[in-house]
């Protein structure tokens, strides 16, 4: 069965549109274990926009880093569980990860305080 995840993916700064389909094919060969060259206009249009396995993506997004070390990656993932929100950054080789942090903030209401 396996474990998906929808990722979002941001860079920073925002590459040019034929450097951002270059680096989108490199990361879909990665995954997919392909030729960049073989991989469609419509793969690149289609990247991210499913829940995916992608179980290898940090070692992956740093390979990617380091071959675009002038672009912050914001890799964001939510898996099937509930509290499963992150996100990841990558920068020429480098990776850390923030997991979310689902708070409750106090009640306003005098009357539901202290329960």
């Amino acid at each position: 069965m396996g474990y998906y995840t929808n990722f979002e993916l941001t860079m920073y700064p925002q590459p040019a549109e034929d450097l951002e389909i270059a680096i989108t094919r490199d990361i879909i060969a990665l995954i997919d274990g392909v030729d960049p060259e073989n991989v469609w206009q419509i793969d690149v249009e289609w990247f991210l926009c499913d829940a995916l396995k992608w179980y290898d993506h940090e070692s992956h997004m740093i390979e990617i880093s380091k071959k675009y070390p002038d672009i912050v990656f914001v890799l964001h993932g939510e898996g099937e569980e509930h509290d499963d929100m992150w996100n990841e950054y990558y920068y020429a080789g480098e990776f850390e990860r923030v997991d979310a942090q689902i708070i409750f903030p106090a009640p306003k209401n005098p009357k539901f305080q202290n329960l």
